[in-house]
């Protein structure tokens, strides 16, 4: 750990927080880009299958109710939703 009289470039006193990151390993901006970037799209391809999944099961046995049909709009307009707010922050990176 650092010594606790030196100050962070942001103010903080170092003593306080614990360092995360052992000294010697960097995390730069575009490696942390591109693990979140490739986290996210590996959590997409996930949720797709598991979404086609559960709305193959709703259509086949849902017995075509209209609260089957508005739980799947439901879903599908949060989960767009969701999934863009979700891009815009990592490009905002």
């Amino acid at each position: 750990m650092r010594h606790p009289s030196k100050v962070c470039y942001d103010g903080r006193m170092p003593g306080y927080l614990p360092d995360l990151i052992p000294d010697g390993v960097s995390l730069s901006l575009p490696s942390l880009k591109t693990f979140l970037g490739a986290l996210f799209a590996a959590f997409l391809v996930l949720y797709i299958i598991v979404s086609a999944v559960l709305v193959f099961h709703w259509r086949r046995y849902g017995m075509h109710s209209r609260s089957v049909a508005l739980a799947e709009a439901v879903f599908g307009i949060v989960s767009l939703v969701l999934a863009g707010f979700a891009f815009l922050a990592l490009s905002q990176l």
